[in-house]
């Protein structure tokens, strides 16, 4: 099974790892939230959200950033 997620990540977003397999992050205006089958994917998720909220506090333009789940191998 594979899920896309097609959300802004703004500067500012605020993410947090609630529990090993629940993370949420809120922006502005809303609050998602995923629940993840293993600590490990739910890892690697986290992994690429702060890489990208990285890239953001970087001061580099990032136009859209699209997470498919699970990674492609």
């Amino acid at each position: 099974m594979q899920v896309v997620i097609n959300c802004a990540i703004l500067k500012g977003l605020k993410y947090n790892q609630a529990t090993p397999t629940f993370h949420q992050w809120r922006d502005s205006r809303q609050v998602y939230g995923l629940n993840f089958g293993s600590k490990e994917e739910a890892d690697s998720f986290a992994h690429a959200m702060f890489a990208a909220l990285d890239v953001l506090t970087s001061k580099l333009v990032v136009v859209l950033i699209m997470f498919l789940w699970p990674p492609l191998q």
